[in-house]
């Protein structure tokens, strides 16, 4: 350390000479540089203030571009938004920027003042020259800054002179104590030691003071004496099922949650209500027993007849042309179209409506199917016809009234399906057309119960002829995308879906969605 202090003090006694010379060559650069730079910067400043100017005008065509832009989605969500077809968190998205891309693009009088002040100021003021360090000026600085880090070191050199020297000290000091605290260690290893072989002895003599005190007592003596346990005699086995216990339920719990959040399917009337931009107007709970789901031929109410008295009601308040085709459709097969439409129809009929349900199901019944499909000719009154639909639209009949019966519901008839054959190419035949003219000009209400949309056309054939589609849902049968692009194809066929219908919906979602509304 001593070494290396001297060595800073040479290097700190060149660099102070050094120091001197280099200080006359910047004086001298400096009144140089400082004559050269005054033409200059004038010509300078004026390049910088034009470089702002295009820079401002950049700015201000590629803000009025973005406020053109947002000008026309702005008119286009309004339209969107009048039409329903567009939620109104993105409605407000496109308002609050437009708003923005307006207050960016226009000025306001503050800044169109403040403009002109500084055009103002531009006009008057003239920059004064500033000098720039020459290159002996920058050396000096440079060696400047040596030469006060030499010092730093120089200081801090003394300093740790200063306590490597206090510690020597303390070390020698300490060095000249361990032969005394050696023979103090020597002398404690043999007191413990001794209390050891003292207590050792006291042990046994305890010992066997306790077995002749056992011996008085009793009949016999004591041969051998026992080594404690090695664990604790309390049980703790309850503990332990109490704590598997609780891991096992955390885990379950937590792997119920995992797998509710992985399930993108709808199951509550508000994911259908999220989901599709169409309102729902009912939600049925899920009926273990299938007949307590369908009307009755005694005319007795049904587990959700009073929710298909409301769904008749808002229906007819959406749909309320006399003559309306309405198609009860669904995404997949097993979604309740068939029971919608039955207890529908029967709900319109006690409205005083005369309400025609025609069975236009094209498809035959398949293997894989989870159930039955629901028949209309279930609540036929009388024998059904001979000549169903299948037969209408092979020209084998032009009367409606051969095709058409009625049914156990008052007002209700319905036009089953037959073993005559209906091909999908049937369904969007001009015959079909015809024959829906003529039944809007005779019932009130048409109801049309379909095949599935997916993976079939014939629901999207029947919708291009259609009024307006009820769009049933089963609570937890697929995901919502798959619902939602059954949506988009009933859409692009040209007809308005007015409403959604969720059926076969869990109690507990049910609960939860009253709990829900009533505190709301």
């Amino acid at each position: 350390t001593l070494a290396k202090k001297r060595s800073v003090t040479r290097q700190r006694s060149s660099v102070d000479g050094l120091v001197k010379g280099i200080r006359e060559r910047a004086r001298k650069e400096e009144s140089d540089q400082a004559a050269a730079a005054a033409s200059t910067t004038e010509a300078n400043v004026k390049i910088q203030r034009l470089r702002e100017r295009i820079s401002d005008e950049r700015i201000r065509k590629a803000r009025a571009a973005d406020l053109a832009v947002w000008e026309q989605e702005m008119a286009r969500g309004k339209e969107l938004h009048e039409l329903g077809a567009l939620p109104k968190s993105e409605f407000e998205r496109i308002t609050a920027e437009y708003e923005r891309a307006k207050a960016m693009a226009n000025d306001t009088p503050d800044i169109i003042q403040w403009k002109q002040q500084i055009t103002e100021f531009d006009e008057r003021v003239v920059p004064k020259p500033g000098g720039t360090a020459t290159p002996t000026g920058q050396f000096l600085q440079t060696v400047m800054q040596r030469v006060f880090d030499i010092q730093l070191l120089e200081i801090a050199l003394e300093e740790e002179v200063k306590s490597l020297a206090e510690s020597r000290q303390r070390t020698e000091d300490r060095l000249q104590k361990i032969p005394l605290v050696k023979r103090e260690l020597v002398e404690l290893l043999r007191r413990v030691e001794a209390l050891e072989r003292e207590k050792t002895a006291l042990e046994s003599h305890l010992q066997d003071a306790h077995r002749l005190l056992d011996s008085t007592d009793i009949k016999w003596s004591v041969l051998a004496l026992a080594t404690p346990p090695a664990y604790a005699r309390a049980s703790n086995r309850k503990l332990l099922f109490l704590a598997v216990l609780v891991l096992v339920c955390a885990v379950g719990g937590g792997l119920v949650v995992l797998l509710e959040f992985a399930d993108t399917s709808i199951k509550s009337e508000r994911d259908l209500a999220a989901k599709l931009p169409v309102p729902v107007l009912a939600s049925f709970v899920h009926c273990p027993r299938a007949e307590s789901l369908v009307p009755s031929v005694a005319g007795e109410d049904t587990l959700h007849q009073e929710v298909y008295r409301l769904l008749a009601l808002r229906l007819r308040r959406l749909v309320p042309r006399q003559g309306a085709r309405i198609l009860i459709a669904g995404t997949t097969e097993g979604e309740g179209t068939t029971t919608v439409a039955v207890n529908l129809a029967a709900a319109l009929g006690r409205c005083d409506e005369r309400v025609l349900l025609m069975d236009a199901e094209s498809r035959e019944d398949r293997p894989s199917q989870p159930k039955p499909r629901l028949s209309v000719s279930r609540f036929i009154d009388a024998d059904p016809p001979i000549l169903g639909l299948g037969g209408y639209l092979a020209f084998e009949t032009d009367e409606l009234s051969e095709i058409t019966c009625n049914t156990v519901f008052p007002g209700v008839s319905c036009i089953p399906r037959t073993k005559a054959p209906i091909f999908p190419e049937q369904l969007r035949s001009h015959r079909l057309h015809e024959l829906l003219e003529e039944t809007s000009r005779t019932y009130g209400v048409v109801l049309i119960d379909t095949p599935p949309i997916e993976p079939y056309a014939d629901a999207e054939y029947l919708a291009e002829q259609a009024d307006a589609v009820v769009l049933v849902v089963r609570s937890r049968a697929h995901s919502w995308r798959r619902e939602r692009r059954a949506y988009r194809r009933l859409v692009d066929a040209g007809t308005q879906v007015v409403c959604a219908v969720l059926t076969d919906v869990h109690p507990l979602y049910s609960r939860l969605q009253a709990q829900t509304t009533a505190r709301s």
